[in-house]
């Protein structure tokens, strides 16, 4: 991956926590830091191994190695909890896709 103005950083693909859309970039969490890349969220996802990563969210995608828990909440949403104890939330549109594993 680039870090914009520094240098190129390898990244592998287990070491992905989550990835969230910005605009025309998307931010990847790994290794407790942010990587920023300028893309779309599903030209990535296509890249990434669905049997490893799920959409979660139409601005998320998360590594199903990290998802500790999975919380129902109100009005049938449901909260993801990954394994650094940060909360994100699941897409209804995504719900099944990701309980159906």
């Amino acid at each position: 991956m680039y870090d914009p103005g520094t240098h190129f950083v390898m990244l592998h693909v287990e070491e992905i926590d989550w990835i969230e859309a910005a605009a025309s970039y998307v931010r990847v969490h790994a290794r407790d830091r942010v990587f920023v890349l300028r893309g779309t969220m599903s030209a990535l996802e296509q890249r990434l191994d669905l049997r490893q990563f799920a959409r979660i969210h139409r601005s998320t995608i998360v590594n199903v190695d990290r998802v500790r828990e999975i919380r129902p909440e109100r009005h049938g949403d449901y909260d993801i909890v990954l394994a650094d104890g940060r909360t994100l939330r699941l897409g209804r549109a995504y719900r099944e896709t990701l309980l159906g594993r």
